[in-house]
């Protein structure tokens, strides 16, 4: 298999999760390689409260790190926080694991995966 381009979702709630004029979303995810300990991927992807939409989804795109494997190794970490920019100040904050593995497979053709709810307290 050829490395594949792929996306990651997640949905943010909680009583902090609600349009606010000059804030904004961010979300960074990683990808980790179980089996070595190791970082894979990031991706940042931000969006103002304001045009986020309810419920709050952010999807972040990757490509070309999982290539020639379907052993489900790969465990995806998320941090979210809702910020004012200017100056910036973080409002509040959030983070997930999942909990369980995945495999290249199912980067490719499982794609987007949403791994569940980041509650920003």
């Amino acid at each position: 298999m050829a490395s594949a381009q792929f996306q990651v979702s997640v949905e943010l709630q909680g009583v902090c999760v609600q349009p606010d004029q000059n804030t904004y979303y961010v979300v960074k995810f990683y990808i980790y390689n179980s089996t070595t300990n190791t970082l894979v991927e990031t991706q940042t992807v931000s969006v103002l409260t304001t045009y986020a939409g309810n419920p709050v989804y952010l999807t972040a795109q990757f490509s070309s790190f999982c290539t020639v494997d379907n052993t489900k190794i790969y465990k995806i970490y998320a941090e979210a926080a809702k910020v004012y920019l200017n100056p910036l100040t973080e409002i509040c904050y959030g983070k997930r694991w999942t909990s369980i593995l995945y495999a290249c497979d199912d980067f490719v053709f499982g794609s987007p995966i949403n791994i569940g709810v980041i509650t920003l307290d």
